[in-house]
């Protein structure tokens, strides 16, 4: 059977090489091509287009890499036309993936939309585009199935993918030795996304506030995860600009691939951050606190009960459009905005001050009621994402729609 997989960003990446396997481990004979990054790759996926540059938020940014995408979605079209598959999937990345889905049906060919995009909002009507985009949708969360369903779509909740996925490889304490942390010392973990434009206007302030969280928490490490699709070059920069020499473990314990750009060291400042690269759970694992740019990373802090800040900043353009709709923002991470409550703390745009940002890190590695205060918010938030086999059970789904659209 002839699948298509279509991601867009580091975590769309994620789900669809997982979802590969399991399609592999059900059925050997199932053949995926499409569009994603270096995980799907490594799944075995044959990428008519490689995405890991596409991710953007606001316009400005989307205007920059809408080339790319643009140029994407014409090879997909010629791929689905040359290669017909059994069935399309969709992951997330609606501006792209919507109209992939509703090319893909105008080829009859069927459309089964994992993650539909949107899904964590309650309430308002579902885009008439979106519906037009699949056969089938399968949902994080059973309110977006619900609200699909009540407009007319066939939509499925499993469970969040997540559940599935955020594990460390080891034991905290295997990880520590590996990567030469003490074992009772506390780290901040530091994940300032995946995107270009996210690393180049947030890790400044991570970094910048990390050092004061050193002078106030002595004895603190830092650990730096970076997603696979980063630019080494430009963080080598940022960390040198801020005064940060890195230090990485070795490949296949979190360090550079072979060829890498090395992250050469700062001649000021003295400090020192371990820098793993694609293992965010492992970091996660050994993490006291974390600061986290806002996305599927806060969301991933909380089910492994890491207690975090949440912060975004952007350039003048983002900032603009901020403003604009500020007032119409309630919460922007997940964790938050999921339970409808304040449970981490958000900074934002010029809130977000290494300053303000250490002392809510500090607050939160030396006030063990704050901390706690978090998890039992955590726990709140588990009950919302269902139960693990959530990969299993849609790719058994996929299969089923797959084999129903050869028939």
């Amino acid at each position: 059977m002839r699948i298509v997989i279509t991601a867009g960003e580091a975590s769309g990446d994620l789900y669809g090489a997982e979802l590969t396997r399991v399609l592999r481990d059900l059925d050997p004979n199932v053949v995926v091509s499409g569009i994603g990054g270096p995980r799907m790759r490594r799944a075995g996926v044959t990428l008519v287009r490689d995405s890991s540059a596409w991710g953007s938020i606001g316009v400005a940014n989307a205007l920059k890499v809408l080339h790319r995408a643009l140029a994407g979605y014409g090879a997909l079209r010629h791929h689905l036309r040359a290669h017909p598959p059994a069935v399309v999937v969709p992951i997330d990345f609606g501006a792209f993936n919507v109209r992939v889905g509703r090319f893909a049906r105008t080829l009859g060919i069927p459309v089964y939309y994992f993650i539909a995009p949107g899904s964590w909002r309650r309430s308002g009507p579902i885009n008439p585009s979106l519906l037009e985009a699949a056969d089938y949708f399968c949902t994080q969360f059973p309110w977006h199935a619900e609200r699909l369903r009540a407009a007319g779509a066939h939509a499925e909740f499993y469970g969040h993918p997540l559940l599935d996925l955020a594990f460390p490889s080891q034991p905290p304490e295997a990880i520590r030795r590996t990567w030469g942390l003490e074992a009772d010392a506390p780290v901040v973990c530091i994940l300032p996304g995946s995107r270009r434009h996210e690393v180049e206007h947030i890790l400044p302030a991570l970094l910048d506030a990390a050092a004061l969280v050193r002078d106030q928490v002595p004895g603190t490490h830092f650990v730096l995860g970076l997603a696979e699709v980063v630019d080494r070059g430009q963080v080598g920069r940022i960390l040198r600009a801020c005064g940060w020499s890195a230090r990485e473990p070795a490949e296949g314990q979190g360090g550079p691939r072979p060829g890498a750009t090395p992250l050469a060291a700062s001649s000021r400042g003295g400090r020192e951050v371990v820098v793993i690269t694609g293992r965010t759970y492992d970091c996660l694992a050994v993490a006291s606190a974390a600061l986290c740019a806002s996305g599927t990373v806060t969301l991933e802090s909380a089910i492994l009960g890491v207690p975090h800040l949440i912060v975004y900043r952007g350039s003048f353009g983002m900032r603009l459009q901020y403003l604009l709709v500020k007032h119409k923002i309630g919460y922007i991470g997940l964790p938050n905005l999921l339970t409808d409550a304040s449970i981490c703390p958000e900074l934002l745009d010029r809130a977000a001050t290494p300053e303000r940002i250490a002392a809510e890190c500090a607050a939160l590695l030396l006030d063990e009621e704050r901390a706690r205060a978090q998890k039992d918010g955590f726990a709140r938030l588990m009950e919302l994402l269902g139960q693990p086999g959530v990969i299993r059970r849609a790719a058994e789904r996929i299969l089923d729609v797959g084999a129903r659209g050869q028939a």
